[in-house]
């Protein structure tokens, strides 16, 4: 820290530059000394503002990250047809839309992941081609243990199936995720309907920090499971539209709107 008592390096810089206009202006030995004040101040201004610069290098927050680099970590990645059926890729749109949006960031909810690990997810049967838990069968090391999982796992299997149709039907690829969202967007109002109807009936608020007492609300054992299933189902395929939403505007250049 720079001493009460302490001229700053821009005031011993105008001195120098002051005293040295005077060397010329008054001449003689008065004029020499003038000289001298001038380069002294020169020095001693020279060094104080290298110790100003390096003063705050330290004490500049270096391990706060800018808001320029947080941004460049949100930029969600492009789609197009040599990465569309890549599970990283796939993995990192979802990360994107989780970090964004609100709707997409439930599938990390507290409530969310800890009704799925208790066994409250879409029931789709075994011979589907979109079943997440052909990915164990697969890959016998992995886990579909989270909801974020169960989508990266169920978006890979449509899209991989979806161009698998696509070529040996010669059925435009656009078409089948177009009529596929068409079909996940009827199941999903379903699921939707049946959970807001509960909740208006048992006044469920939001499934925050408090979800365990909301929904104990609901006294009716057999509607507060019939609740339970469909706000998951709702949340995940919701997400799984979202997604898949993208996709589509990616490839084919223009947003998804349902027919009705």
């Amino acid at each position: 820290m720079k001493k009460n008592n302490e001229l700053s390096a821009k005031t011993l810089l105008i001195i120098a530059v002051i005293t040295f206009i005077l060397r010329f202006l008054i001449g003689g030995i008065i004029g020499s000394s003038f000289g001298l004040v001038s380069f002294i101040c020169l020095i001693f201004g020279l060094m104080r503002l290298y110790r100003e610069r390096k003063q705050k290098e330290k004490t500049k927050p270096n391990n706060i990250p800018s808001h320029e680099s947080n941004q460049d970590k949100l930029i969600i990645p492009k789609t197009d047809e040599k990465n569309f059926i890549s599970t990283p890729h796939i993995a990192k749109v979802v990360e994107y839309f989780i970090i964004n949006e609100k709707q997409m960031s439930l599938l990390e909810s507290e409530c969310l992941v800890s009704l799925f690990n208790n066994g409250y997810s879409p029931l789709i049967a075994d011979e589907d081609f979109n079943n997440p838990k052909k990915i164990e069968e697969i890959d016998n090391t992995a886990t579909i243990n989270t909801p974020k999982k169960w989508l990266i796992a169920r978006l890979w299997l449509d899209l991989i199936n979806f161009k698998d149709i696509s070529q040996k039907t010669n059925t435009p690829l656009n078409k089948i995720i177009f009529d596929y969202l068409e079909l996940l967007g009827e199941q999903n109002n379903k699921t939707l309907i049946t959970a807001g109807l509960i909740a208006k009936e048992y006044e469920v608020c939001d499934l925050d920090d408090k979800w365990e007492s909301e929904i104990n609300k609901i006294k009716n054992k057999s509607k507060k499971e019939n609740y339970k299933i469909n706000y998951v189902n709702d949340t995940l395929f919701s997400a799984e539209m979202r997604v898949l939403a993208w996709f589509y505007k990616e490839l084919f250049n223009k947003e998804f709107e349902f027919k009705k």
